[in-house]
């Protein structure tokens, strides 16, 4: 959960995807993201990667998705604020 977090610094580590893509390969379960009242995170191309897709929610902050490099669709499921419905979107590829 990120809760008024700036993700000013994280977004520019030099080792942001080499993160997320532990993270992503390290859990069976699928991942789950609170991202309110913060600064958007860079969730790297390696969102799509992983075993399962992240589900994330947004709350006080506009969802942003990276570009995919697979060459085949994959969803995520988003929900906006708290109370908001579960959408999902297709992995924008470049």
């Amino acid at each position: 959960m990120f809760e008024k977090t700036s993700f000013n610094k994280a977004n520019e580590a030099i080792y942001l995807e080499e993160f997320y893509f532990f993270i992503l390969t390290t859990h069976d379960s699928t991942l789950w993201m609170d991202i309110h009242q913060s600064d958007v995170p860079n969730l790297t191309e390696m969102f799509w990667l992983g075993k399962k897709v992240p589900q994330t929610q947004w709350g006080d902050a506009t969802p942003s998705f990276p570009d995919s490099p697979l060459s085949f669709s994959r969803k995520a499921q988003f929900k906006e604020d708290d109370y908001g419905r579960w959408k999902s979107i297709k992995n924008p590829m470049k």
